[in-house]
């Protein structure tokens, strides 16, 4: 499979690999100064994305991450927590998902007076 390597004074630097006439094709592009090639709907792969979905499990372990369970927190304090991010969920949608955090390991729970609050493992 046919490749070239292009390199411009600005610091620009793009290795092209396809067919021959796709390659010439870019280099063509390149030499004639257009700056902005955007493939056509045809001519875009279609694979999945790479980017992964988020979820409510991962606003909560990012919450994790961000130190909000390194004290304890009440499902109350969670879901505002994910609401100020802008993330909005039913309380009983939350609370599953932080029992299952805990079932998964991810997060431990403490009884703190008469309500269950989960902190950081």
């Amino acid at each position: 499979m046919p490749k070239a390597e292009i390199k411009n004074e600005e610091g620009l630097h793009i290795i092209v690999e396809g067919s021959k006439e796709e390659v010439e094709s870019i280099i063509a592009f390149v030499k004639n100064g257009v700056t902005k090639v955007t493939p056509t709907k045809e001519e875009v792969p279609e694979e999945k994305s790479q980017v992964s979905k988020k979820t409510l499990v991962n606003f909560i372990l990012d919450l994790r991450s961000e130190g909000f369970f390194d004290k304890p927190q009440g499902i109350g304090e969670v879901k505002t927590a994910l609401e100020q991010k802008a993330h909005f969920y039913s309380l009983p949608v939350v609370s599953t998902a932080l029992i299952r955090r805990v079932q998964n390991g991810e997060l431990g729970r403490v009884m703190e007076g008469k309500k269950w609050c989960y902190v950081k493992r």
